[in-house]
């Protein structure tokens, strides 16, 4: 099983902050009413899931803004879901409940979901140095909480999106010609999830590998063209100017999967 690395909080964390900062006290005292009105159904609800001994901590309702189409008018409000954090078996889980719906969302099962996708690619398991998955708003994927299998997942009404971006130090030329639409799990997933991409990364070497995961998530891949980043490993900002990212990253090829249209097959493309 592959360990998953989470996507970076820090920037949503900070961005939740300014948003609860700049909030008139109204909203923010709304908020705080919704956390006190629906703690305890959240606490219950994550009770039911996962039995008497999970606990729920640093619950919280945030505050949410909308701007407005035609002015750059900013609206505050109380979000309509508190989230909070499972702590289950010395392990903690980020979570979201939904009082009017009773539903809640979280990543205990995440992992596995995740995994049965990426145990389904045919690369070498070993040869993996790094894994993200993030849902389309960057983040970690949530599930509902009876959801533990990647079948329950993909059910319609879930919602599902997921971005899939692997880093192997296996060189991907043997999968050039793969029909990877015939693999049954990538079927499920290109037909049921209602967004998917994965890429598959080829690396020469771990010497960028922190560089480059910091960047995954600006780096298009194209056969034709390589992506071009700012050279930030120079020590002066008037030396870094923009460089090929394969040639930065240490990069031998890359194999990109998406979607040209909501539950369509893949367009698969290798990039060298």
């Amino acid at each position: 099983m592959q360990h998953i690395r989470k996507p970076a909080a820090g920037l949503l964390l900070a961005a939740m902050l300014l948003l609860s900062g700049c909030a008139p006290d109204e909203v923010k005292q709304e908020a705080k009413a919704r956390k006190e009105a629906y703690q305890q159904a959240f606490t219950d609800k994550v009770k039911a899931a996962y039995g008497e001994d999970a606990a729920l901590r640093k619950v919280e309702c945030p505050v949410e803004s909308r701007t407005a189409t035609v002015t750059p008018e900013v609206t505050y409000y109380a979000s309509d879901s508190l989230t909070g954090q499972i702590l289950l078996d010395k392990k903690r889980y980020d979570a979201k409940y939904f009082p009017a719906s009773d539903v809640l969302l979280d990543t205990v099962h995440t992992d596995d979901i995740c995994n049965t996708v990426i145990a389904s690619l045919p690369i070498a398991p070993e040869q993996i140095v790094r894994t993200i998955v993030t849902d389309t708003a960057f983040l970690e994927p949530m599930f509902p909480s009876d959801a533990d299998t990647l079948d329950k997942a993909l059910v319609p009404g879930n919602d599902v999106g997921l971005i899939f971006h692997i880093i192997t130090k296996e060189d991907l030329s043997a999968c050039r010609d793969t029909d990877f639409n015939s693999i049954p799990v990538l079927q499920q997933l290109s037909q049921d999830a209602d967004y998917s991409r994965i890429q598959i990364i080829s690396v020469k070497d771990t010497n960028r590998i922190d560089s480059l995961t910091g960047k995954l998530s600006e780096l298009q891949f194209y056969p034709d063209q390589h992506p071009y980043v700012t050279d930030n490993t120079r020590p002066s900002r008037h030396d870094r100017g923009t460089k090929d990212a394969y040639d930065l990253y240490h990069i031998r090829n890359v194999i990109r999967l998406s979607q040209p249209q909501k539950h369509l097959p893949y367009s698969v493309e290798f990039c060298e």
